[in-house]
């Protein structure tokens, strides 16, 4: 049962299979802030993940509902979801939520563009790209998109980063 690799071993008398719930319309709100006036200490990050409880929640029933479908039972496939169930409170769920929950690799407008004209620290980038209050800097990744769409964020990020191009080429540089 080698080939099974070293996750699976323990199981090699079940099917195992992995589903993750996303949420890409998360309104939580994060926050980086400076910890220090020294320009190489590192910054106190909140990623703030679980603040939006109600769609995690959500989610999580969903996934629970999808897998203990009538489908499924064929497969005798068992939820692992440490006594979780479509009918756990909510403090049960939170509680799942805290324990397993991850940022992925895609995390998006950390330092979100919003119009030239808006109040002191409601965004940090303007529609040019440039980082307001900031003189010749930009930022062009997934941080200044002001909101992520439904789907695979470096399809946003490739958009983004030809309009940064051609602002930047049309002469409006830094």
């Amino acid at each position: 049962m080698d080939e099974l690799g070293p996750v699976a071993r323990g199981w090699e008398a079940r099917r195992c299979y992995t589903l993750r719930y996303l949420s890409h319309k998360c309104r939580s709100i994060s926050s980086i802030t400076l910890n220090t006036t020294h320009p190489m200490a590192q910054p106190l990050i909140n990623p703030n993940m679980t603040s939006d409880g109600f769609v995690l929640r959500h989610g999580i029933r969903n996934t629970l509902r999808y897998m203990n479908a009538s489908a499924w039972r064929a497969y005798n496939i068992t939820p692992m979801f440490e006594g979780l169930t479509e009918q756990s409170g909510d403090d049960k769920v939170d509680a799942f939520i805290r324990a397993n929950v991850f940022g992925g690799a895609h995390v998006v407008s950390t330092a979100s563009m919003g119009p030239a004209s808006s109040p002191p620290g409601s965004d940090v980038v303007g529609p040019d790209f440039r980082i307001k209050g900031v003189e010749g800097l930009r930022i062009v990744d997934a941080s200044a998109v002001p909101f992520m769409p439904n789907g695979h964020s470096m399809a946003v990020v490739y958009v983004l980063e030809e309009k940064a191009a051609d602002i930047i080429r049309s002469g409006n540089a830094a």
